[in-house]
């Protein structure tokens, strides 16, 4: 089986012809180094995977269970931004 991972302007930018789910085609494609800048990852379940040196400019990732509220991501440019929990009402 198959999993191709899309930019949102609808291209393939990766294809595992292993995985069976998104997680694991993800886990691949940052194992390959692969750039997922502009991937349509919204919802995803991406918990535990390594984004440190990940190119996930422009990527749609709401919803996404991605990194923890601790976690840093490196975008394609070097930038480092650190995601913050958001307050509970």
């Amino acid at each position: 089986m198959s999993f191709v991972i899309r930019h949102h302007d609808g291209r393939e930018i990766f294809v595992s012809m292993d995985a069976r789910h998104v997680r694991e085609a993800v886990q691949e494609a940052l194992s390959e180094r692969a750039s997922l800048a502009g991937a349509v990852l919204e919802g995803a379940d991406l918990h535990g995977l390594d984004f440190e040196d990940a190119d996930l400019e422009g990527a749609r990732l709401a919803g996404a269970s991605a990194v923890s509220s601790t976690s840093t991501l490196r975008s394609s440019w070097g930038r480092r931004t650190r995601r913050t929990p958001r307050a509970s009402c």
